[in-house]
């Protein structure tokens, strides 16, 4: 079905309140994060949240909160803590709960795998 101007608009306003809200909360490195948690520290209700991802971002919750914490994986990575923890440790502390989903999602989004991309920042 086709959104009114007037829907779209208020779509993108609630995702970008909702961008501004998980990079200020980092409410991506809740590892059981879901989207009632998310309605709770936005205010906003959860279905209106859920068709902004979808709408505007054109991805579904679990993408969009993944795109946090690969961008945090990789931020994480080019600092110190690569040297410190092993990447489970770095995947762990930016909110993913298991290595095969942050394996997988990491080469989604990254097209290399955890382990080609902290070769590629050593060359």
């Amino acid at each position: 079905q086709s959104i009114s101007e007037a829907e779209l608009d208020e779509l993108r306003s609630i995702a970008k309140h909702l961008d501004i809200t998980m990079l200020e909360k980092e409410l991506f490195l809740e590892p059981d994060l879901n989207l009632k948690r998310v309605s709770e520290a936005t205010r906003l209700p959860a279905p209106r949240l859920s068709r902004a991802i979808n709408e505007i971002k054109d991805q579904n919750f679990n993408e969009y909160v993944n795109g946090f914490r690969v961008a945090r994986v990789r931020e994480l990575l080019q600092g110190t803590k690569a040297q410190e923890f092993s990447l489970l440790g770095v995947a762990l502390e930016a909110g993913f709960n298991s290595k095969a989903t942050f394996n997988r999602v990491f080469k989604q989004h990254t097209g290399q795998t955890p382990s080609q991309y902290v070769k590629s920042l050593k060359d």
